[in-house]
């Protein structure tokens, strides 16, 4: 998810207006999210292929043509979601098959070179991820661990990327970037 939304002692912020990200969503985790008890997000559950991208204030139709062509090429990922791990500061569920979303960021990353995953922050291989919640108190993460683990494992064909930016509060779906079709 897109972390930066919260401080690293996990307050929150106001996101940045124009920051963009290139997000895959995985919609059936959303039942599992959207309840009492897990702290609200600012965007639908998904993995991060690259955060942060161009910024709306730079992002031309060359851009959004050359994202196309990239999820164009793309297989859908049949993805399995069974496993909580936690960062420092984030709870997450672990996607499998993990390679499909490492591919995309590397050739995201490597079209646009100055718009590297997280800023660099975190070297140039991240680890794919669902954000579960960014707040990790023992509290809360016992309550994910217990209420939403016996919902495990999620299936999903992934189908679609999706380019968000932010409007300050939220995160909002800019374009919609359909797979390509099936590879034998």
């Amino acid at each position: 998810m897109l972390i930066l939304a919260h401080s690293s002692d996990n307050t929150a912020m106001t996101l940045p207006v124009g920051v963009t990200g290139v997000i895959i969503p995985v919609l059936a985790v959303e039942p599992l999210l959207d309840r009492p008890g897990v702290p609200p997000r600012a965007v639908e559950a998904h993995v991060t292929v690259l955060y942060p991208w161009v910024p709306m204030d730079l992002l031309t139709d060359e851009d959004g043509l050359a994202l196309a062509a990239i999820f164009a090429e793309t297989a859908p990922i049949d993805v399995r979601l069974a496993e909580f791990r936690r960062f420092p500061t984030v709870l997450y569920l672990r996607p499998e098959p993990e390679e499909p979303f490492r591919v995309l960021t590397r050739r995201i990353a490597a079209r646009w070179p100055a718009h590297q995953p997280y800023g660099g922050e975190f070297g140039d291989d991240v680890q794919p991820h669902l954000t579960v919640t960014t707040d990790v108190s023992d509290e809360v993460e016992e309550f994910v661990k217990n209420e939403l683990f016996a919902k495990l494992p999620v299936y999903e064909r992934l189908t679609e990327a999706w380019l968000v930016h932010s409007d300050g509060e939220r995160w909002l779906r800019r374009a919609t970037f359909p797979f390509g079709a099936e590879r034998c």
